[in-house]
């Protein structure tokens, strides 16, 4: 509005009100049924990497068995496409605050384990999305995409009453603001 007054300052802006802005919902599937989907699915680590950690596919793409250490996992770097060709940022996460550390359980170490290269995932983003929305279609859930599981994440942990300040570090958000308005919602009773 500063920008309006100083152009038009004959134009009368203080009974304007914004229409509000209601947040979206979207119905999840129980985090459970997620993870029984993908028991034993060649994405399964993928998807516990987004659903129990939080992570976003670039982050998850960009892990490398180095970023582990005494079964903990530190954020390093991602990898994007450009042109259809994945791109190495290293420190390049969305924001500072993705920068982080998770403690990984022993059922995630063992399935990083059986994976032999370079990064512990060889699938392209276009690939995890696909493979993620096929199959959630397949169990009734259409428009569910694999970034929901960061959704899902940040409800489980409100859910379980982690304290604000702990989720907005363990999910890499910059401020509790995204990580409440944005990312955490109530699960239905039913």
């Amino acid at each position: 509005l500063p920008i309006i007054r100083k152009q038009r300052p004959d134009l009368d802006l203080d009974d304007i009100t914004l229409p509000k802005v209601y947040k979206k919902q979207k119905v999840y599937p129980d985090p459970n049924k997620i993870i029984e989907a993908f028991k034993g699915d060649r994405m399964e680590l993928e998807v516990l990497l987004g659903l129990c950690y939080g992570l976003r596919k670039e982050e998850i793409r960009g892990i490398m068995p180095a970023d582990i250490k005494d079964g903990i996992l530190t954020i390093n770097r991602v990898v994007i496409d450009v042109d259809k060709k994945p791109v190495v940022r290293e420190g390049a996460a969305k924001t500072q605050s993705s920068l982080r550390k998770l403690r990984l359980s022993k059922y995630v170490l063992d399935l990083i384990a059986q994976r032999s290269g370079e990064f512990v995932c060889c699938h392209s983003g276009h690939a995890i999305y696909m493979h993620f929305a096929r199959k959630m279609e397949k169990l009734g859930y259409k428009g569910v995409t694999f970034h929901d599981l960061r959704h899902i994440n940040a409800s489980v942990m409100l859910f379980l009453g982690v304290p604000t300040k702990y989720a907005q570090e363990r999910g890499g958000w910059a401020t509790d603001y995204t990580l409440k308005q944005v990312y955490q919602s109530t699960f239905s009773t039913s």
